[in-house]
């Protein structure tokens, strides 16, 4: 089943998000999203990237929890935490 789910979200690799993420390989796969490694073009760095799963988003349930944890971890600041550049 994993192996399944890997391979349904790599078929994304190369994919552009937001006109400005280029897709790169799955780095995990969680129960609302995934995250890939990207480079964000406007910078030219890799960064880390979650995007909700596709049979998710006409949920707005889904969204509105993406947005809260956009927020929530964007007011982190620590070693151990991700740190959010972006939303949307």
């Amino acid at each position: 089943m994993r192996a399944e789910r890997l391979e349904r979200y790599a078929s994304r690799r190369g994919e552009v998000v937001a006109n400005n993420y280029e897709l790169n390989h799955v780095l995990g796969v969680g129960g609302m999203g995934v995250v890939y490694a990207a480079v964000q073009r406007c910078l030219d760095r890799v960064v880390a990237l979650k995007v909700a799963r596709p049979e998710l988003l006409a949920d707005p349930q889904i969204k509105q929890r993406f947005r809260l944890e956009a927020l929530a971890s964007s007011r982190i600041a620590h070693q151990n935490n991700v740190r959010v550049f972006d939303y949307g």
